[in-house]
């Protein structure tokens, strides 16, 4: 008598069970079918939007040159002028902070880790290229097919290759080869970068 009470009990239960498991797995059915399409609708609107660079979170950072204190970035500028061949280009205003006067020889520029300017300073300005104490000077850098000859030792002028785009804000690496203004003195590297938007030139 015991047994079959308990064997009715137990297809109850089992029963039970199954009719909820059964419902629960309705439930989400019902929850993917009805919100699915909603969800599918918020992933291709975030990838549109991360498409055309709405999510591009590095458009809202300040721009900035840094080059540490000793070689000090006074003004900076990235730009471009592709209708006239000038793919991309950098305007870079430096002041000495060293407390004897340096020699800059050798400039180099990376994008996206890649070497696109090698600026041999010494060939090109000789001895414009020292720095005294507090003194400032300027470079710039042009994309030209034929470029002009380098006739102001104060914003010398070298080939480069920079594939900027107006509008958007992008980094470029520079290293700068320099030593005391001292015949035979050891160089030494200063890294930096600027990060900017790129306007037109």
């Amino acid at each position: 008598m015991k047994r079959g009470v308990l064997q009715k009990h137990s297809r109850k239960h089992s029963q039970t069970c199954f009719q909820t498991v059964n419902s629960q797995g309705q439930v989400a059915l019902e929850f993917i079918v009805t919100y699915g399409w909603a969800l599918l609708a918020i992933l291709a609107t975030l990838w549109i939007l991360t498409y055309y660079g709405y999510l591009d979170f590095s458009r809202y950072l300040s721009d900035y040159c840094d080059l540490g204190p000793q070689l000090q970035c006074v003004d900076f500028r990235l730009k471009a002028d592709p209708g006239n061949n000038h793919p991309g280009g950098f305007d870079i205003n430096i002041r000495s902070n060293f407390p004897v006067s340096i020699k800059i020889h050798n400039i180099q520029v990376y994008l996206d880790g890649q070497l696109v300017v090698n600026y041999d300073v010494d060939s090109i300005v000789g001895d414009s290229s020292s720095l005294a104490p507090g003194e400032e000077t300027s470079f710039n850098s042009y994309t030209l097919d034929n470029p002009n000859p380098h006739t102001n030792p104060n914003m010398p002028r070298w080939d480069s290759n920079l594939p900027l785009s107006i509008g958007s804000k992008q980094a470029i690496d520079i290293v700068f080869n320099i030593s005391q203004n001292i015949t035979g003195a050891p160089t030494h590297l200063i890294r930096g970068r600027i990060f900017s938007k790129v306007v037109q030139s």
